[in-house]
């Protein structure tokens, strides 16, 4: 029994003595391995940096320091100056420069990486003011953590002008809004701020020649529309269905809206979303006006029953339709009879970025309303866009389009040809309302709009259709108004009342980017059309120097 006891102490005693130095060394190892984050102000991440550069030349200087928003929680939202990770650059006194990477509170890589100037980088004696005490100064003069998803946080860069350092704060607005203060290095003086404004974007409509900005409203819809879809009644105002694209930063809360209209764009009401969406690809409405189907970031939702029109019960896939963007969606003509609807589907390159290559997943079609899929096996891979012939129930046509080519299948999908038509970049294809008679196609490409009126297979580029058409749409009386709308990149929408041979041109001029995304005819040749802003910095006040006069501000610019 006793030495069974002595047994049991010397273990003990073992097995604390162990555990000392154990204990000890757990931090060490869980920095090392990177399981433990430090968080070090832009000096600390500065002498780290420095005294490990210095082993590669010991005359550098510094160039430039960034924080890295890098899977940043909260806790490290940068509001006390102090983050894990930062980027450095040092000069030699040959111009090569050297990348350090702080990773956690340590040196994870050194690398060359171009030249730069030695001369107009910052000498070791110059004493420049440490990012707990400027993030205290910013929140103090009214900036404050961005919550979107780039840029989260306070964010600091420290640049070098004319050898003295600069401090450029990038953060938001009480708002929300994302905004900057730049500060003097060495004083800790603020030089100037802004924050981002947009520009222009929108709803359209143009009717009898003449153009109004229909959206937004104040404080009721974001800028960005990415997808329209219209309900037209004979007895009242056409319904109008409008959806957001919250992938960039400006947009408070970044969350896309659905939004719907019923008296013609005068009046909007949000209509909710089972989840949090990015952004809405494509908005869809059966013939008979019952059913909508909508394409998100976040897949496909539907409802086989809109009701009111206020609110919606919506569904779901239940199953053969993989995770992924939809960015096509296409509905038979004939859905009430054949429930036939098909998308592509595709996913980011990479896993951290919010937009798809277009189809990459595949193309698929359900046939029962959008409960089960089926994958299109022998369609072609990348589809950027998806077309019913008008006759579909009779000729079991349909279109596909890649960044290239064009494809045609006349037995529902199971086969696929290859159409003549090459060029170097496809964007949509119209189908004509009068498909049967007149084999009417159109496509827009980045060399052109093209037309066939044989089906596809011969194809005649319009020579009088300028700029780079984007969004395509052809009148739904075309047999009758010959009219069709694209979307020329960066120039506006132009117009046609004769098949495409004389063209007008109208163009939003409210400092938006003028690029129509999205085109709707209604009935008697009216249209819906809607652009993205543009972006611009503008100044949140004016700031004095230390002898009172205002200190001059950039003009505003287009770059964000």
């Amino acid at each position: 029994m006793q030495i069974k006891s002595r047994i049991i102490g010397v273990v003990l005693v073992a097995g604390i003595l162990l555990s000392v130095p154990l204990y000890l060394s757990i931090p060490r190892i869980s920095r090392a391995v990177g399981f433990q984050k430090y968080s070090i102000s832009m000096r600390e991440a500065y002498q780290i940096a420095l005294k490990e550069i210095a082993h590669q030349d010991e005359h550098v200087r510094l160039h430039m320091v960034t924080s890295v928003d890098i899977d940043r929680p909260k806790k490290y939202d940068g509001s006390s100056g102090r983050l894990p990770h930062w980027n450095l650059d040092f000069v030699a006194p040959d111009g090569d420069l050297y990348h350090v990477a702080i990773r956690g509170g340590r040196v994870v890589q050194i690398s060359q990486e171009g030249t730069a100037s030695y001369a107009d980088s910052l000498s070791p004696t110059v004493m420049f003011v440490d990012s707990p005490r400027l993030a205290k100064l910013a929140i103090d003069n009214g900036l404050a953590p961005y919550r979107g998803k780039w840029g989260q946080g306070l964010n600091f860069i420290l640049t070098a002008e004319k050898g003295r350092p600069r401090v450029k704060i990038r953060g938001a607005t009480k708002d929300g809004v994302p905004a900057f203060l730049v500060f003097d290095g060495v004083s800790g003086n603020i030089l100037f701020g802004a924050e981002r404004v947009a520009l222009g974007g929108g709803l359209y409509f143009l009717g009898r020649g003449t153009m109004r900005r229909v959206l937004p409203l104040p404080r009721q819809v974001a800028d960005n529309i990415s997808a329209i879809a219209v309900m037209p009644y004979p007895d009242r105002p056409t319904a109008i269905y409008v959806g957001t694209d919250a992938r960039r930063d400006y947009v408070v809360g970044e969350q896309a809206r659905l939004l719907s209209s019923y008296d013609g764009g005068t009046t909007w009401h949000d209509l909710d979303l089972p989840e949090k969406m990015n952004a809405i690809l494509q908005i869809k409405i059966t013939a008979e006006s019952s059913a909508i189907f909508v394409g998100t970031t976040q897949g496909l939702l539907f409802a086989p029953d809109m009701g009111n029109g206020f609110k919606i019960s919506w569904q779901s896939p239940e199953s053969g339709l993989p995770e992924g963007h939809i960015t096509a969606l296409a509905l038979s003509p004939s859905f009430s009879t054949d429930r036939t609807v098909c998308v592509s589907v595709g996913r980011p390159t990479i896993e951290s970025s919010l937009w798809a290559v277009p189809g990459s997943v595949g193309a698929f079609c359900s046939r029962d309303g959008g409960m089960n899929w089926h994958r299109l096996d022998s369609a072609p891979k990348n589809v950027v866009d998806i077309a019913f012939s008008p006759g579909y129930a009779l000729d079991r046509t349909m279109f596909l389009c890649t960044e290239r080519s064009v494809y045609k299948s006349r037995d529902n999908g199971s086969t696929w040809k290859r159409l003549s038509l090459k060029v170097p970049k496809i964007w949509q294809i119209a189908i004509s309302p009068d498909y049967s008679t007149d084999h009417t196609v159109f496509v827009s490409t980045g060399s052109g709009l093209w037309n066939s009126t044989d089906g596809g297979e011969t194809w005649v580029r319009l020579a009088g259709a300028a700029g780079s058409p984007i969004a395509i749409a052809l009148s739904p009386d075309y047999a009758r108004d010959r009219m069709i709308a694209y979307g020329a990149f960066r120039v506006g929408l132009y117009v046609s009342h004769d098949g495409g041979q004389k063209w007008s041109l109208f163009a939003p001029s409210d400092g938006g980017d003028p690029t129509p995304r999205r085109i709707v005819f209604l009935r008697g040749g009216a249209i819906f059309f809607s652009t993205y802003p543009s972006f611009a910095w503008k100044p949140l006040r004016v700031w004095v120097d230390e002898n009172g006069h205002p200190v001059s501000y950039p003009t505003p610019s287009h770059n964000p």
